[in-house]
């Protein structure tokens, strides 16, 4: 991680009524109640790999903007610990000082001093939350520096003082940033390792950072050298990019007629959270969740999949899951509005990134209406509409009526052929009377992705076969009709995935969430599946399309209540997630 070092100017948070309380005690520091003094503490910026085993950090291109701090503020808690500590104060901190350390290597500035004039608190420990580029989500007023915040909100919510740790962490917030200007909170962090080995018992998770009261000091310069503890903050963005890998031209298997271009290929987000906790919420009942292996192998690196197998620090280890706002009730009005054809516009050639908020669930709500996704497009026969029958091929493409070649026949010709299979009477009909002619007209909805046959001639010397009409074959046959030639696909974001996760197809054939998740006890759905899907803050999603084995649907699908595993794929894709850095999975969709 990249260590930015803060020194936070400190006065008494109440004057003290008798000399002997003003006295400087052994071991309080060198700064008395009722005077000024500064106390430093470091903020690691989200870079150190402390990460499970199969995690290979690499950020790929620099990208100095995702760590660029623009502003910070302080809030203070006082408590005997987390689960007590209430708000104090809050402090915005001067970051004008703030300067690179000049290596050229360097993703980011790493080292500089800000400082920010607070009440030192008294008589309990106090605890340190920081945000950086708040987005214009917070803001402090000040009677004067060296008293508490008047007013403190955060997202237009007013924080009063004594405010619980744990409602402060589940304040509202909805700006992510962009490059440049990234939310950055704390991180909640263990104590204890995982990866290959279950987490030892007692285990504990803490996001505020405990400051030292013995380092309060006089001077900027020595507080500056003894910080009096470490901060260590997590963008709260996950970031998806998405990069198509195939060749400029390919096609879906052996058959050549079915191309398509990869610069065809667009994408963009779908189910999209509009809001997220102020901090990450990680609970300890997921750090001993396991995968039994049933369902398939599981990487027995990473097996304890919650927590990483090496800490950062001592004592400082990496989570990988979260609780986000609608996580377990069903609740999918906090999405923001999913796109249509017209926004699926960002070329997969060009390997893209997007922020998007975090977004998690249970076991029983893992179901493509809750998981966040990539609309996906696709552009076949040269852009031209064509049509796929339900009684033929599933990448079999029909033709406009005069629209068909040597090698891709008309929808007319289809049906044609089909009915000389099928109907005795019409077979017949064309066998006999070779003046015989066979004509449609199709009508087409772009909206629905549907057409039918509008019209039906039949002509000929002969006695005309009894029943052909546009009814009869629309009994038969149902049409897709692929407008321009697009075809859609929703591709589900992976977090665990296969490696920690495993989902095997043979071992599921009820088609319900109680039927796709189900686990032999002692296992549970949620040791075994839970994050398999899902988007948590600071972690990148790297989605590489490599190919297409299916032409998909003729409109963009609303993601409705199917699990996220079913039994058709359309899209050959290599996953790969990145805390900031890489984690990576394979999976054939």
């Amino acid at each position: 991680m990249k260590k930015i070092f803060f020194s936070a100017m400190l006065a008494a948070a109440v004057l003290a009524s008798c000399s002997s309380e003003n006295e400087l005690k052994p071991g309080a520091g060198e700064v008395a109640e009722g005077e000024t003094g500064y106390v430093g503490f470091s903020i690691e910026l989200p870079t150190t790999a402390g990460t499970r085993a199969n995690d290979e950090f690499d950020d790929g291109d620099p990208r100095p903007d995702e760590y660029k701090v623009n502003n910070a503020t302080l809030f203070l808690f006082g408590g005997t610990n987390e689960a007590d500590a209430e708000f104090i104060a809050a402090y915005p901190m001067n970051i004008t000082n703030f300067a690179a350390d000049g290596k050229d290597d360097d993703q980011c500035t790493t080292e500089g001093i800000v400082t920010a004039e607070i009440l030192k608190p008294v008589a309990q420990d106090f605890f340190a939350y920081v945000v950086l580029n708040h987005n214009n989500m917070v803001t402090v007023t000040q009677t004067s520096g060296a008293t508490p915040a008047s007013t403190t909100t955060i997202n237009g919510q007013t924080l009063a003082a004594g405010t619980s740790f744990a409602d402060f962490s589940k304040l509202e917030m909805q700006e992510l940033g962009n490059a440049g200007d990234l939310v950055m909170t704390n991180t909640p962090v263990c104590d204890k390792t995982g990866g290959a080995a279950e987490p030892a018992s007692g285990a504990k998770i803490t996001t505020l950072a405990k400051l030292d009261k013995t380092k309060i000091y006089a001077t900027e310069a020595k507080a500056q050298n003894n910080p009096a503890g470490e901060v260590y903050v997590e963008r709260a963005a996950a970031k998806i990019t998405v990069k198509a890998t195939m060749a400029d031209d390919a096609a879906i298997g052996s058959d050549p007629t079915v191309k398509y271009t990869k610069a065809s290929i667009k994408w963009a987000v779908n189910n999209v959270n509009k809001s997220y906790y102020n901090a990450r919420q990680m609970k300890t009942e997921w750090l001993g969740y396991a995968a039994d292996g049933e369902e398939g192998t599981v990487n027995a690196a990473t097996k304890y999949r919650f927590l990483s197998g090496a800490a950062i620090h001592a004592g400082v280890v990496r989570t990988y899951w979260a609780e986000d706002m609608n996580y377990s009730n069903g609740d999918i009005t906090g999405f923001r509005a999913n796109p249509t054809a017209t926004d699926i516009t960002t070329p997969a050639q060009d390997g893209k990134s997007v922020y998007v908020t975090e977004n998690t669930f249970d076991v029983a709500h893992q179901a493509e209406k809750h998981t966040t996704g990539l609309s996906i497009s696709a552009t076949f026969n040269d852009g031209k509409d064509f049509y796929i029958a339900s009684t033929y091929g599933a990448n079999k493409m029909l033709q406009r009526v005069g629209a068909g070649s040597a090698t891709v026949e008309t929808v007319e010709d289809y049906i044609k052929k089909y009915l000389y299979n099928n109907n005795n009477g019409f077979k017949t009909w064309l066998d006999s009377d070779k003046s015989a002619t066979f004509a449609i007209t199709m009508s087409d909805d772009a909206a629905t992705g549907t057409a039918k046959v509008e019209n039906v001639v039949l002509t000929g010397s002969k006695n005309l076969p009894q029943g052909i009409d546009a009814k009869y074959i629309n009994n038969l046959i149902t049409f897709k009709f692929y407008k321009g030639g697009v075809a859609y696909y929703n591709l589900l974001v992976k977090h665990f995935g296969d490696a920690e996760t495993p989902w095997n197809r043979e071992k599921h054939t009820e088609n319900t969430i109680a039927g796709i998740y189900n686990a032999t006890a002692p296992a549970t759905p949620e040791s075994n599946f839970l994050g398999r899907y899902g988007i948590v803050r600071n972690n990148w999603y790297q989605i590489e399309v490599s190919g297409i084995s299916q032409i998909g649907d003729p409109i963009v699908v609303t993601p409705g209540d199917t699990p996220d595993d079913k039994t058709k794929n359309y899209l050959s894709v290599k996953i790969h997630i990145l805390p900031w850095a890489v984690r990576k999975q394979s999976e054939i969709l």
